[in-house]
């Protein structure tokens, strides 16, 4: 547990905050893991959230939040987290479970850590005193996360007020979070939600309780008006704030704009606008292309121009030994040349023989600039493709007339 927080406090260091991303699914954890979190949290409002659902839905009685949690985390969270930890959202007031035991079962499965979630901490009001008088309380919450680091699991406490965050951190709590409520933004966000500045006056009360018990516990913030990058930043910026931790923020804002996104232009019949070369060359002419034609006429001016770009130009010897002077690797027909990558010669040498009104280069000007190290294949000023780019229609007169081109693209003039 020691060396898990000595990592975390490193990361702060290097990379000035934490992030922590709950995924209700193995797809959510295993991008968040590529994109770099620091850590994964097993909540059952993630899985909710999966299922097309709100965050709130965890604290409905659906179904048993901790065996949700066990079943889906063991199945899709921890083969996915791969090095990084995974921390079990456990529900401490559930009659159901016996807590010490099964805290132990957590540890036992894998888990590197406890979170309290469902917390008591969301509600309020009459029905949050009708808990209380039950038995049902934050107290519980508190007694989890002092037993799990008892048990040398790391300890991420959901705190709401300064007195929360005193209490937790006296327990044990690694990590210390406010809690802002459900995330703002998308069609099942909270629609009422603090202001940023609001909730970073509210955190900065939080971390300063949390301080005077232990100045080394790491304090992080969650939901709320924070839903981007920027939102985060702001939150860090004179503060003592240490880290993001995010679930709709991560896997249902972004997820539902795309679909949508995707989805209406799938079903849009108007006509597109193409944007990439690619697409406006496949939209100029429809039908005048198949396969194998557009691979041969379009693919062969990217080959071209990739592969000889940024290289100076060469004017080596011929794979067949032949001189430049006598090469005629050039006077392949212009499907051979496409067929053998033209030219032919393994050093990419053009000579001044071009034979006919196949593919031609601008041999002679290349010769030039070759002398003084100069790469000639540049791009066109226009970005034309360059097997089809004729933007200079000036004649050489050394090669029969064939037109070349002021920036020396390797052209063809059919």
């Amino acid at each position: 547990m020691g060396d898990r927080i000595e990592i975390f406090r490193e990361h702060i260091r290097e990379n000035g905050h934490l992030v922590g991303v709950a995924a209700g699914s193995g797809m959510t954890a295993k991008y968040a893991v590529m994109g770099g979190c620091d850590m994964l949290l097993a909540l059952s409002s993630g899985r909710y959230r999966s299922m097309g659902l709100s965050s709130m839905a965890g604290f409905m009685s659906y179904t048993n939040s901790n065996d949700l949690v066990m079943e889906y985390a063991c199945r899709e969270i921890l083969r996915a987290a791969g090095s990084v930890p995974v921390f079990f959202g456990y529900n401490a007031t559930d009659p159901s479970k016996q807590m010490y035991d099964y805290i132990k079962l957590i540890k036992q499965r894998g888990f590197a850590g406890v979170n309290n979630y469902p917390t008591i901490g969301m509600i309020d009001g009459e029905f949050r005193r009708e808990l209380e008088y039950d038995g049902i309380s934050y107290r519980q919450e508190i007694d989890a996360i002092h037993f799990a680091h008892y048990c040398k699991l790391l300890t991420l406490a959901f705190v709401f007020n300064a007195e929360q965050a005193a209490d937790m951190t006296e327990a044990g709590a690694d990590m210390i979070c406010a809690h802002f409520g459900l995330t703002y933004g998308g069609y099942l966000g909270a629609k009422k939600i603090l202001t940023l500045e609001h909730a970073r006056q509210t955190a900065e009360e939080i971390f300063a309780a949390a301080d005077r018990v232990n100045p080394n516990v790491i304090k992080l913030v969650y939901g709320g008006p924070i839903k981007t990058p920027l939102d985060a930043q702001y939150m860090y910026r004179g503060s003592s704030c240490q880290g993001f931790i995010g679930g709709s923020a991560f896997e249902r804002i972004p997820v539902e704009s795309a679909i949508l996104e995707v989805t209406r232009n799938f079903k849009d019949n108007s006509p597109m606008i193409p944007k990439t070369k690619l697409e406006k060359i496949m939209f100029s002419d429809p039908g005048h292309y198949n396969y194998t034609d557009f691979v041969k006429e379009y693919g062969y001016g990217v080959y071209i121009y990739y592969n000889f770009r940024f290289r100076p130009l060469r004017l080596g010897a011929c794979k067949e030994q032949h001189t430049h002077d006598t090469c005629q690797c050039h006077s392949l027909n212009k499907q051979q040349q496409i067929r053998h990558h033209f030219p032919c010669c393994a050093s990419a040498h053009y000579t001044r023989h071009i034979h006919g009104n196949e593919l031609t280069a601008h041999s002679a000007y290349a010769d030039t600039l070759a002398g003084h190290g100069v790469d000639w294949l540049q791009r066109c000023p226009f970005r034309h493709n360059p097997v089809r780019c004729l933007c200079d229609r000036r004649l050489h007169p050394a090669n029969g007339g064939v037109p070349i081109h002021h920036n020396a693209h390797i052209e063809y003039q059919g």
